[in-house]
């Protein structure tokens, strides 16, 4: 399953079209669809599934990082794709065992290659502010 010119398109005017209540909705679902994610991988172990697992958490925590500093776009482009994520019209339907998680494996992914200068600046972030906290700087 690859995307395709048409469908990138089609989902960067979603994109352009993100609300605060977009943002509303992930919020209240993202967590129970983590959880529902992480016992599909510890179920059926994948590496797939584990990078998907890995990177919806990590769109999560930089979209809940109040410390932060993103671009609206960028903070868009999480929307969209933890969105996507939760969302029950998919490409692949998630009733699907494993299958019903690829389209939704591949748009992650997309957003995760969208925003890798973000997602790198968050991980230097977090080391400084983890080092920081660890020497006594941070209280």
């Amino acid at each position: 399953m690859k995307l395709t010119d048409e469908n990138k398109h089609k989902f960067e005017q979603q994109v352009n079209k993100i609300s605060e209540k977009d943002e509303t909705e992930v919020r209240q679902k993202i967590l129970d669809e983590l959880t529902s994610l992480a016992k599909v991988v510890q179920q059926k172990p994948s590496n797939k599934m584990q990078e998907l697992l890995n990177n919806a958490n990590l769109m999560n925590e930089i979209l809940c990082n109040e410390e932060f500093p993103i671009s609206d776009s960028s903070r868009k482009w999480i929307i969209f794709g933890l969105r996507y994520l939760v969302s029950d019209i998919d490409l692949i339907p998630d009733g699907i065992p494993i299958v019903g998680y690829m389209d939704d494996a591949m748009i992650v992914n997309w957003v995760v290659y969208m925003i890798d200068s973000d997602i790198t600046r968050f991980q230097v972030f977090k080391k400084l502010i983890n080092n920081a906290s660890e020497l006594g700087i941070l209280e």
